[in-house]
């Protein structure tokens, strides 16, 4: 009872704050100055007024093009503007949520993931909500999405640690092993993406509402205009040269008198160091040609870009690529130890909760099909989990902590480290695997899906969402009525996932299966 008391206590005051102050400036503003009581002065003054706020509007949208720090937009009444931002209160919301969410679970000894249950506690609380007073969880729904758009933004960067820890998880001996674990991936993808999608098929066709007409799948018509880069020039400008400055710092410190500063200070330079580092090359990664991101995945372009870093500056103070890999993320938050990668991978957290803005945002949706959503999720999660299980056991991969960590493959990345953990396997092997699931899937899937026939956009957004994940749900962005079953499937898999491993019975029947004891 506490906890849920916190999280209505939160909720309304992040939805109050804003609106209130808003109405309140809202309000102030459209009070019309009138000094005149001449009917034809009077119109001439709204004719000037509508063609000043016509002018103002543009002036705001450009501004808007050219947004400050993470997207918070500059202009109007400035820095009052920036400090009331729906964005930052929403993030902080949610970083607020998480850490309570965290220290209840730490403190009772729940072994659930906190970010998971965080993020069905918010989705039936808004529902809840709505259902008591209609208009209620739509306004705190408001009030939170500009907060979770920007977790959802970022959300592909706080992958990047666990994937930078990969020299340090268990090796994989020899080739042979490898192209296991590579068929675990790929033929993982086809089989999930193939049960997923005829089984929801299935469903439609028996409720008389499969689409299966070519029309169906027709994508989206494409626009001539260049995409707009994903992140500002000015961010990526101040994120580079952060990592400059502080960089140099940082390995000047290593070349003079220990005495001159402290170890907590100069540990956290170099965390900053670090942190504009990872920052700065997902921004690079992310502004890069759609061509070149089909290729290399700005998370992947960001991870080679840190272990470049990392080389050079091991290399410059002495130290080895291994041992300055450990400073940057070691499972502490203590002030002399705490590594860029610690604050990036915690992100993960408010980041998950923030996935309940995007499935309340879908309710309609969810209600619409809920049989062949609940199909979908299910057929996906229970049938990736044991699938796998048995596939890996199978090819007789070597190594168990291998084993475990690639049973959560068709799991959202986030999720997949919370599973990994929860059976005993590798964060960063886990993260890895869903990884490469997703760039296969987003390059193929589509067309595989054309390949056995499944025309039926709700049939081929939940396969797709449950075979690839977030690079699965943007490839099918053109298909815009896929799309959003797509993003359903990739929150509702993760969901079910974690739910089942956190049940210690298939826990445990899933690590018996994997590993063949």
């Amino acid at each position: 009872m506490m906890i849920i008391k916190n999280i209505l206590i939160l909720l309304l005051l992040v939805s109050f704050t804003p609106q209130s102050v808003l109405s309140r400036a809202s309000t102030k503003s459209s009070t019309i100055p009138s000094t005149t009581t001449n009917a034809a002065h009077l119109l001439s003054f709204q004719k000037k007024k509508h063609h000043v706020q016509q002018k103002a509007n543009e002036i705001l949208m450009k501004k808007e093009e050219k947004s400050s720090l993470f997207g918070v937009k500059r202009g109007g009444s400035g820095i009052t503007e920036s400090l009331l931002s729906k964005k930052y209160l929403g993030l902080g919301y949610f970083v607020i949520y998480d850490i309570l969410l965290r220290k209840f679970f730490k403190s009772n000894d729940i072994t659930f993931p906190s970010m998971m249950a965080g993020c069905v506690i918010l989705f039936l609380v808004l529902a809840l909500f709505e259902l008591v007073q209609p208009g209620l969880g739509d306004a705190q729904f408001q009030a939170l999405t500009p907060g979770a758009g920007l977790l959802a933004k970022w959300l592909p960067s706080f992958f990047v640690p666990g994937l930078a820890m990969l020299p340090l998880a268990p090796k994989i001996e020899g080739s042979l092993e490898i192209v296991k674990v590579l068929s675990v991936i790929f033929v993982g993808f086809f089989f999930t993406t193939t049960t997923t999608g005829l089984s929801t098929l299935a469903v439609r066709r028996l409720q008389g509402t499969a689409q299966e007409s070519d029309d169906a799948v027709a994508a989206a018509p494409t626009s001539t205009t260049p995409a707009p880069k994903a992140y500002p020039d000015e961010l990526q400008s101040k994120l580079g040269i952060g990592a400059l400055v502080f960089g140099a710092l940082s390995i000047l410190l290593t070349k003079i008198d220990n005495q001159v500063i402290t170890p907590c200070a100069a540990n956290a330079i170099q965390t900053i160091f670090m942190l504009c580092t990872s920052f700065f090359t997902f921004v690079l990664g992310s502004n890069q040609s759609a061509s070149f991101k089909k290729v290399v995945h700005p998370t992947l372009f960001s991870t080679f870009c840190v272990w470049f870093v990392i080389a050079i500056y091991a290399k410059i103070t002495g130290s080895t690529f291994l041992d300055t890999l450990k400073t940057y993320k070691v499972n502490s938050f203590a002030i002399d130890k705490v590594g860029a990668g610690d604050f990036i991978l915690h992100m993960l957290g408010p980041a998950v909760c923030s996935l309940s803005i995007s499935m309340y945002s879908r309710k309609r949706l969810l209600v619409e099909n809920l049989l062949v959503v609940i199909t979908g999720a299910l057929v996906s999660s229970i049938g990736g989990l044991f699938g796998t299980a048995a596939f890996i056991r199978l090819l007789k991969i070597s190594g168990d902590v291998i084993r475990l960590s690639l049973v959560s493959r068709n799991v959202t990345t986030a999720l997949s480290m919370a599973i990994a953990n929860i059976l005993g396997g590798n964060v960063s092997t886990a993260a890895s695997a869903v990884v490469l699931t997703g760039i296969f899937g987003g390059t193929v899937g589509r067309s595989f899906l054309d390949f056995l026939n499944i025309k039926d956009p709700v049939s081929r957004g939940l396969a797709l969402g449950a075979g690839a994940q977030g690079i699965g749900v943007a490839a099918l962005v053109p298909e815009k009525d896929a799309f959003p079953f797509a993003a359903i499937n990739m929150i509702l898999t993760a969901l079910c996932a974690t739910s089942f491993v956190s049940i210690p019975a298939i826990k445990d029947l899933l690590q018996k299966i994997a590993l063949g004891k």
